[in-house]
C-alpha cells in the first residue's frame, strides 16, 4: 500500500498548507484538483476527467513525455473548488484517494472561502509564491492592492507578461493572480518582467504589499 507523507499547517482558518517533501508525490497528489481548477484545456477544467486522458494529452504537449511532476512544484486551489472536484471525479489513483481524505480533514475546520496550497516546506521560495495566491484569494484588501498595481502597467507590458504566462501553461482566468505572485515573490527581477521592462519601482510595490501581509499572516 502506498504511504504518502504529508503535514497540514493552518494559517487562520482560511489558509491550509499541505506540506509534502517529495516533489513527485506532491504533484501527483494535487494534479486532479489543480487541473480541475485552472487547466488551460477546457476538456479538463471544471470537468470530472480521466487521469489517463489527462496524462495522454499532457504527454503530447511535451514531446510524448509525462513531465508534469517535474514541471510543477507548488499548487494552490480554493477549497470549494477542490471539494467540487471531489464530488464529480472518480478516485482513479492512490493519490486521488489520499487527497480526498485530506479534503475531508480540512473541511471540518475550514470556512466557506478557505484556500489550500501544496508546498515542499514553509521555508521555501515555493511556499512564498503559493501563499501569495492564498492571500490574493482570501483577502479582498490584498487583492485590491495587487490589482491596482497590475492596472498601472501599460498595455504593451501587460500583454507581454500575460502571453508568457499563457505559454507557461496558465489559463486566462488566473493571469492577474499569477502576475502578482511572480512579481511579488520571485527573487531579483523575474525574467519576463525584465524582458518586458517592468520598472523596478513597480516590482518593489508588489513586493512591499506582499511583505506586509505575509508578516501579519505568520505572526
Amino acid at each position: 500500500m502506498l504511504k504518502i507523507k504529508y503535514k497540514i499547517k493552518e494559517y487562520s482558518n482560511q489558509i491550509f498548507v499541505i506540506i509534502v517533501p517529495n516533489s513527485y508525490v506532491r504533484a501527483m497528489l494535487f494534479l486532479r484538483i489543480q487541473e480541475f481548477y485552472e487547466s488551460k484545456n477546457k476538456m479538463f477544467r471544471n470537468k470530472g476527467f480521466s487521469f489517463w486522458d489527462y496524462k495522454e494529452w499532457y504527454s503530447r504537449q511535451n514531446g510524448l513525455s509525462f513531465t508534469y511532476t517535474k514541471d510543477w512544484g507548488g499548487f494552490n486551489v480554493p477549497l470549494k473548488v477542490a471539494l467540487r472536484c471531489k464530488e464529480v471525479s472518480k478516485e482513479e489513483t492512490p493519490y486521488d484517494k489520499e487527497m480526498n481524505k485530506i479534503l475531508c480533514k480540512i473541511k471540518r475546520k475550514a470556512k466557506k472561502n478557505s484556500y489550500i496550497i501544496g508546498v515542499d516546506s514553509v521555508k521555501s521560495q515555493t511556499f512564498m509564491h503559493e501563499i501569495s495566491h492564498a492571500l490574493y484569494n482570501t483577502d479582498k484588501s490584498y487583492k485590491k492592492r495587487m490589482d491596482s498595481i497590475t492596472s498601472s502597467l501599460n498595455t504593451k507590458k501587460l500583454r507581454s507578461l500575460s502571453k508568457y504566462l499563457r505559454e507557461m501553461g496558465y489559463c486566462e482566468k488566473v493571469i492577474k493572480d499569477e502576475l502578482q505572485a511572480y512579481l511579488s515573490t520571485e527573487k531579483g527581477s523575474w525574467y519576463p518582467a525584465k524582458k518586458a521592462s517592468v520598472p523596478l519601482e513597480t516590482i518593489r510595490r508588489y513586493k512591499n504589499v506582499f511583505k506586509n501581509w505575509y508578516i501579519n499572516l505568520i505572526e
